[in-house]
């Protein structure tokens, strides 16, 4: 299992993602909890971070995972061409509930524990491997994924980590007030959690014993 997950962006140590990649570099770039923005404002971030992919030394290739809502045979033969998927930031709930409408939360599963992908996420990206998202609801609305889908979000995680990932803590970062927010509450709830500042990324190369926050 090769995990590198920021808490924004790339994080501090981006070229720690071309140190995990095995030979194929090809990479599937995702940017669907993004879908709540304008088209415009999408398609440049979207080139963004395609740009940085590339600079890197990868091989990026956008996929839009709205093409393949029902169709997830050929959204998994699309990704036997990938060693790599880089997902961004946006809405969790919107981003988790694209995974599932589309099968690419399967298709996650089954290749990050079968070690054939290697899986980078941002912010968003990184929250949906958690094994619950419902504690982040204070940091991103649920409720934009009926208006945006027209259907409910939804508010499990791909169980992949054994506790919530919470990004922008303690950070200049607007969701800063509420990833405090969300830490504390459980805390409360006695609900495990990470929580990351901006910068900082979480390393995991292996079974999952082993794990590195950089920053």
């Amino acid at each position: 299992m090769k995990l590198y997950l920021s808490s924004y962006g790339f994080g501090n140590r981006p070229e720690e993602i071309l140190k995990l990649a095995g030979a194929n570099l090809k990479v599937a770039s995702i940017m669907n909890a993004y879908d709540y923005q304008a088209t415009e404002q999408r398609t440049v971030k979207g080139n963004e971070q395609l740009a940085t992919l590339r600079e890197l030394g990868f091989e990026p290739e956008e996929v839009d995972l709205r093409d393949y809502f029902g169709k997830s045979g050929e959204l998994a033969a699309k990704f036997q061409l990938f060693g790599v998927t880089y997902v961004g930031g946006g809405n969790t709930f919107l981003l988790r509930t694209a995974m599932q409408l589309s099968g690419l939360d399967r298709i996650l599963v089954t290749r990050i524990r079968d070690d054939s992908l290697l899986y980078a996420g941002s912010s968003a990206g990184s929250c949906v491997l958690s094994p619950t998202l419902g504690p982040l609801a204070v940091m991103d609305d649920p409720e934009v994924v009926q208006q945006v889908y027209g259907v409910p979000a939804v508010t499990s995680g791909l169980g992949i980590l054994e506790y919530v990932f919470v990004p922008h803590y303690m950070s200049d970062h607007p969701a800063s007030d509420a990833a405090e927010k969300a830490v504390d509450a459980m805390e409360k709830a006695q609900i495990s959690h990470m929580a990351l500042t901006d910068g900082e990324v979480l390393i995991i190369d292996g079974d999952g014993s082993e794990e590195t926050v950089v920053s």
